[in-house]
C-alpha cells in the first residue's frame, strides 16, 4: 500500500523542495528524512518556513508517524516508494537549491 497521497497536488518548486529535504534534512538530528507531510494551501512557504504546515519523518516504520494520512489537505510524500525513485531526484534537488537556498546565502 502507497503512503503517498495527493502528490499532483504539490506544485513542481513545492516538489523540488521535498528533493532537496530528501537530500539534506536530518530528522531529530540522527536520521536522513525520508518522509514528509505538507499542507497545501502553501506548500513552497510550508517547506521552507516549516511551522503547523510542514513535518518530516525519518528512520524505519515512518508510514506508522504520520498524522495527516488520508487528509485532502495534506500531501504526504515518501522517498522510499517507487515512484519517487523515477524522478530525477538531483537535478529537482539542484534546481530548489539554485532558487530558494543559494540566493538566501
Amino acid at each position: 500500500m502507497s503512503l503517498t497521497q495527493n502528490l499532483d497536488k504539490l506544485p513542481p518548486d513545492a516538489l523540488d523542495l521535498v528533493a532537496l529535504c530528501f537530500e539534506h534534512v536530518i530528522v531529530w538530528g540522527i536520521m536522513p528524512c525520508n518522509m514528509i507531510e505538507v499542507k497545501l494551501d502553501d506548500p513552497i512557504h510550508h517547506i521552507l518556513e516549516g511551522g503547523d504546515g510542514f513535518r518530516s519523518h525519518g528512520g524505519n516504520g515512518s508510514g506508522c508517524y504520520l498524522h495527516h494520512a488520508g487528509d485532502p489537505e495534506w500531501a504526504v510524500v515518501a522517498s522510499f516508494e517507487e515512484y519517487w525513485a523515477d524522478m530525477p531526484q538531483a537535478e529537482m534537488s539542484e534546481r530548489a537549491f539554485v532558487r530558494w537556498i543559494e540566493p538566501a546565502t
